[in-house]
């Protein structure tokens, strides 16, 4: 699972880094994002409500202006080592 976690947090980072760039292919956020949900409930792994709904709202992004509030506390979350406990 520890693996599992690892490439969830590249996507996050990953996600974070296009958007910050303003090169973000958002079929394709969709498409990992909806992946990793499914991930998270099938290997049941434990992450923050933050990250959560971060990719929650990938699925639904289309363009930089929506969800910067989330997008600043996922940030803080990583910052601060909240969202991936253990």
């Amino acid at each position: 699972m520890v693996h599992l976690i690892d490439e969830l947090k590249k996507f996050v980072n990953r996600q974070l880094a296009a958007e910050d760039a303003g090169v973000v292919d958002w079929l394709e956020a969709r498409d990992e994002a909806f992946r990793w949900i499914d991930k998270l409930d099938e290997d049941d792994l434990e992450v923050s409500p933050d990250v959560f709904l971060f990719l929650e709202e990938t699925l639904h992004r289309r363009d930089l202006s929506f969800g910067k509030i989330r997008r600043e506390q996922m940030r803080a979350a990583l910052a601060n080592g909240t969202a991936f406990p253990g």
